[in-house]
């Protein structure tokens, strides 16, 4: 009988407070905010597509910086995992890509288009001048 309770007491250890796994996604450029327990610290497979901020030990902040994917893992003060999960960064609906050779200039639009700031990287590179 002892034999049989050790497992289930495992068991609802692990489920009462074990990590949570779960995939997200982000729009390219925009933060989404990821609702954890206990977030002290936070390790990002490629930091090149996704960045995490730790704002304080119920909340991280997911910003996509390139379209990809990687995976996250928030930790709490004891090193425990109480997220880990897939970030999947997409291009909003309502973004033009333009490329010129290998320069790329970002657009959104709605009624028109305004150039992107690029988070960290200064202003979107410049189209060049049309020649008359």
């Amino acid at each position: 009988m002892r034999s049989m309770i050790v497992p289930i007491v495992l068991t609802l250890t692990a489920l009462a407070g074990g990590a949570h796994a779960a995939s997200l996604n982000v729009t390219l450029d925009h933060s989404t905010r990821l609702p954890v327990q206990g977030a002290a610290s936070v390790v990002v497979g490629n930091p090149g597509v996704a960045d995490v901020t730790v704002v304080g030990t119920n909340a991280v902040y997911v910003l996509g910086r390139s379209f990809g994917s990687t995976d996250i893992v928030v930790l709490d003060k004891a090193g425990r995992t109480v997220f880990s999960g897939d970030v999947t960064v997409t291009r909003s609906n309502a973004t033009v890509a333009l490329y010129r050779g290998v320069d790329r200039t970002d657009f959104t639009c709605a009624a028109s288009c305004a150039q992107n700031e690029h988070p960290g990287g200064g202003a979107a590179p410049a189209a060049p001048a049309a020649h008359p």
